[in-house]
């Protein structure tokens, strides 16, 4: 078997595994430890969280889709790219942030790269941005984990 042949295969094994992996994501969200408690912090639950967050404090400026709008507002842009950054921050794959959302995994990168950068100068209209999306998602994870624990517990929340 010639060398191109060879890295074509290694290419196709590693396509197949990333497919099964990102499969296996879907139907099993990814256990992170945040405050103290073990909590399912699914993309779902980010996504939700942070549309609540935009929802809440721009009604005006949401658009029906949410951050999976194609729009190119500031503000769709702006929670669009703080959901990148948490859910990386989460241990997600830029590769599976996109093909979640509809986006490109160098978007991704973009996005979580600008929103470090802005946080990095102190941007106050970021910070203020992150820490409302933040700490929603910091809510539903404290929610999230009371319920895990409960049930674990076998007792009825």
């Amino acid at each position: 078997m010639s060398n191109i042949k060879k890295i074509k295969r290694a290419d196709e094994l590693i396509a197949e595994f990333q497919n099964s992996f990102y499969k296996e994501l879907q139907i099993f969200p990814l256990v992170s430890y945040d405050v103290g408690f073990l909590s399912k912090s699914s993309l779902s639950d980010i996504e939700d969280a942070i549309n609540k967050a935009f929802r809440d404090n721009y009604p005006e400026a949401y658009p029906i889709q949410g951050i999976r709008s194609k729009s190119r507002f500031a503000m769709v842009i702006t929670y669009r790219f703080i959901f990148f950054n948490i859910a990386r921050e989460k241990g997600y794959t830029f590769k599976v942030i996109g093909k979640y959302l509809g986006f490109n995994h160098a978007t991704v990168l973009h996005g979580s790269n600008n929103v470090k950068n802005l946080l990095g100068v102190k941007d106050p209209i970021m910070i203020q941005h992150y820490n409302l999306a933040q700490n929603e998602v910091q809510s539903r994870v404290i929610n999230t984990a009371a319920v895990c624990y409960d049930e674990q517990q076998g007792v009825n929340a």
